[in-house]
């Protein structure tokens, strides 16, 4: 049987990100099926405007992730 591994993450800058990568790359490696998720923002458009460092970053995990 399939083991299915949820891996819920919330990253600005993408380091959180790239741990969840990880995980999730140690649980395919378990033959186990992963499921990525990023807890969304309460305010997307807020939170890419206070952390203009991290736009480009932000922007793309908002549109690449679902929310659990």
């Amino acid at each position: 049987m399939a083991r299915t591994v949820v891996v819920i993450l919330y990253s600005r800058d993408g380091a959180t990100e790239r741990l969840a990568h990880a995980a999730a790359v140690g649980a395919v490696q378990a033959r186990a099926v992963i499921r990525l998720r990023r807890m969304a923002d309460a305010d997307a458009r807020a939170t890419v405007d206070r952390h203009a460092a991290s736009r480009d970053t932000l922007e793309r995990m908002h549109r690449e992730y679902v929310a659990p």
